[in-house]
């Protein structure tokens, strides 16, 4: 009986072992990834075997519970951390560059890398593929593009979207690109120096320009100011002459008015009031005329007062 229970124990402790044994190799051996890396299933076996189009994030990933099989998958760790690099470029008239960047595998895009490329063509490909791009981007600037002050901001601009289009088939991009130097070939440099000699000279015909533009427009000023002048006195005596001749029109109006009243009085018929009143008539109409006014009044006055 205890040869029995004995026997049962030892069975159950050796299956025990043997499943705690199974559970800690399924637990050391079921991979696990680390952060900065991916992990991209492949399947070994099988009429589909290769990238299955799973990836796995970090994190610790067991056998038969996240559904991979020992022996069926595989996992391949890739790092997708960003990398520096820095590259030496002479373009096609001789220009050197030399670039800084950051690449990294494009997460969303490991299967291309895994089909297209590997790590250690990773130099290889970034190489050929922005020298490339260094060419074909100064292809497409003029000789006056390459003195403007934002040129080296275009000119990296242009390299880093053509070579994020080239590097798309391998899984790969560009995160960072600086341009740290740029020597342009003698005979470019020889163009941007005549060039930089008629910016300074057309620089001093500018100045000068705007200079006698100013003293000119200082002069029309002044002229102005004087014209302006000339203007108000000439509205102000204007104005004086039409106060004044307003001021006579009212004193003749008045004068015209006396003498209306003195011709009622000596209309009557009388030799010495006719004589008056035939000289009153003479005299009014010699205020007609503006030129006989004084002498008339002197008349008028001699006469009434006789």
């Amino acid at each position: 009986m205890l040869k029995s229970i004995l026997k049962t124990f030892f069975s159950l402790l050796f299956i025990v072992i043997i499943a705690g044994g199974i559970v800690a190799a399924i637990y050391y051996f079921s991979p696990e990834i680390n952060p900065g890396e991916y992990g991209v299933v492949y399947k070994v076996y099988g009429k589909d075997k290769g990238f299955t189009g799973k990836i796995l994030s970090p994190g610790k990933y067991y056998y038969f519970l996240s559904g991979l099989i020992p022996g069926i998958n595989k996992v391949y760790k890739i790092k997708i951390k960003p990398e520096y690099k820095k590259l030496h470029i002479k373009a096609f008239d001789g220009t050197e560059f030399d670039i800084e960047l950051v690449y990294s595998i494009d997460k969303t895009k490991i299967d291309k890398f895994l089909e297209n490329s590997n790590s250690k063509e990773i130099d290889k490909i970034l190489n050929v593929y922005i020298k490339s791009a260094v060419d074909d981007a100064f292809l497409k600037f003029s000789i006056s593009d390459m003195i403007k002050d934002d040129f080296n901001k275009q000119f990296t601009n242009k390299i880093k979207e053509l070579v994020n289009d080239n590097l798309k088939f391998f899984g790969l991009q560009l995160t960072k690109l600086n341009l740290l130097k740029i020597k342009f070939s003698p005979e470019k440099q020889e163009i941007f120096a005549k060039l930089k000699a008629n910016k300074l000279e057309l620089e001093k015909l500018k100045i000068e320009a705007e200079k006698k533009l100013k003293e000119e427009q200082a002069l029309n000023k002044i002229k102005l100011e004087k014209l302006n002048f000339l203007l108000k006195k000439a509205e102000m005596e204007k104005q004086i002459a039409k106060k004044k001749i307003e001021q006579q029109n009212i004193y003749w109006e008045a004068q015209k008015k006396r003498l209306q009243e003195e011709i009622k009085i000596l209309s009557n018929p009388g030799g010495e009031n006719a004589m008056k009143l035939e000289a009153i008539r003479i005299i009014v109409d010699g205020l007609k005329n503006p030129e006989k006014a004084n002498k008339a009044s002197q008349i008028v006055d001699k006469i009434l007062n006789h």
